[in-house]
């Protein structure tokens, strides 16, 4: 429990280092492809592949967002490998959490530019990058989130009324860095499409 803390306040304290790699994204498609889609009609568009591509853009910030997490999450890996859980399956939602989250941390970004010349070019069909990286992240995202929901469930289960204050703050702090990347992934995304050509 202390080293789950321990990682979430890491991670709150990275937050203006993150918001800072979520800028250099930004900066990067505004210098590689300005306006590549501000020709795009929202008639011609096709509305999923459209919708894929926001998707798309939306997790390329949420990774770059959470690029500062590697150095907490391997300490949180070795604090927790050498607890001991009461059964097979406790450990095994202990070690999935910090598996889960490297799994998703070792994705490669998309190529933005490059799926948006081809939206550009073909709007009418999903960038094949768009598809292939999305099938990727949802995967990973998804196998993640699980991870999070069991080890939430086994940090609370049987709690003693002494560690119910420990779980609160465990609780806050989650929430804090939650609201801290969703406001990110919108105000990153939002740039970046305004770079692209397709604000408003």
């Amino acid at each position: 429990m202390k080293a789950y803390h321990t990682y979430l306040k890491s991670l709150i304290a990275g937050v203006p280092s993150a918001t800072s790699h979520v800028n250099a994204l930004v900066t990067s498609v505004t210098n590689d492809c300005p306006e590549v889609l501000a020709h795009v009609s929202t008639s011609t568009v096709s509305g999923s592949a459209l919708s894929d591509f926001g998707e798309e853009i939306a997790a390329d910030v949420t990774l770059r967002f959470s690029r500062g997490a590697s150095k907490p999450l391997t300490k949180l890996a070795a604090a927790l490998s050498k607890l001991r859980w009461p059964t097979q399956a406790d450990d095994a939602a202990a070690t999935a959490l910090p598996a889960a989250e490297q799994a998703l941390l070792a994705l490669h970004q998309s190529h933005l530019c490059k799926d948006a010349a081809k939206l550009n070019a073909e709007p009418e069909q999903e960038p094949p990058g768009t598809r292939k990286f999305l099938a990727h992240y949802t995967q990973a995202s998804q196998t993640l989130n699980v991870a999070v929901a069991n080890f939430t469930l086994l940090l609370s289960r049987d709690q003693t009324p002494s560690q119910a204050k420990a779980i609160a703050s465990i609780d806050h702090l989650a929430a804090r860095f939650a609201s801290a990347s969703s406001s990110e992934e919108n105000t990153g995304s939002q740039e970046i499409l305004a770079a692209l050509g397709l604000s408003g």
